[in-house]
């Protein structure tokens, strides 16, 4: 059995309600922030315009006085490095007997804070970044990157993600795709 593993929802947990509301205290802004966060993230995480670029995209949809875009690029940050040491430990046990990969929609400052902060990632075969390959997922390039770098076939890996556009994008290319909803998602296939 080989394994892919998106980051965030899966081995990191996403934002907490305090990292939001800090990041929206740097940033002015409250509910309204929210949707274009989002839907500038996709060339951010790609790699395709810069943290400051991206922030600067952000402050202007919004409307809102200037902020400091550094501070909100640190914050931003500082809300998506909180690991689930359960699942953590469960995968790096697999990463012994099977290959483990990793796919992650993630801007490149953000990961290399994930990469220096958990060095647990250095036991995975393969780390698909779409910063570094130039595509995120639900887009089919991503998975086959993912796939070339981890040397495994769509069929032979179970893909594991919380977004469900993104397992079913994975199982369109041919991956055993599971929603995960938590650890026991991963252990009903072990």
């Amino acid at each position: 059995m080989n394994f892919l593993f998106d980051l965030y929802g899966v081995l990191l947990k996403t934002q907490s309600e305090q990292a939001l509301r800090a990041l929206e205290q740097v940033t002015g802004a409250t509910d309204e922030l929210w949707p274009v966060y989002w839907e500038l993230r996709p060339d951010f995480d790609a790699g395709r315009v810069t943290a400051e670029e991206y922030w600067d995209k952000v402050q202007k949809r919004l409307h809102v006085d200037p902020f400091d875009i550094q501070q909100a690029i640190d914050t931003d940050y500082a809300g998506w490095l909180e690991e689930d040491p359960e699942m953590v430990d469960l995968v790096r046990g697999l990463a012994k007997d099977h290959r483990v990969g990793l796919l992650s929609n993630i801007p490149e400052g953000l990961a290399r804070e994930v990469l220096r902060k958990h060095t647990w990632l250095q036991d995975f075969d393969s780390i698909a970044m779409s910063y570094d390959i130039g595509v995120e997922k639900p887009q089919p390039e991503a998975y086959a990157k993912a796939l070339e770098l981890l040397g495994t076939l769509p069929a032979e890996t179970h893909f594991f993600d919380d977004n469900e556009a993104n397992v079913w994008a994975a199982e369109r290319c041919g991956l055993q795709a599971h929603l995960f909803t938590g650890i026991d998602t991963l252990k009903e296939i072990l």
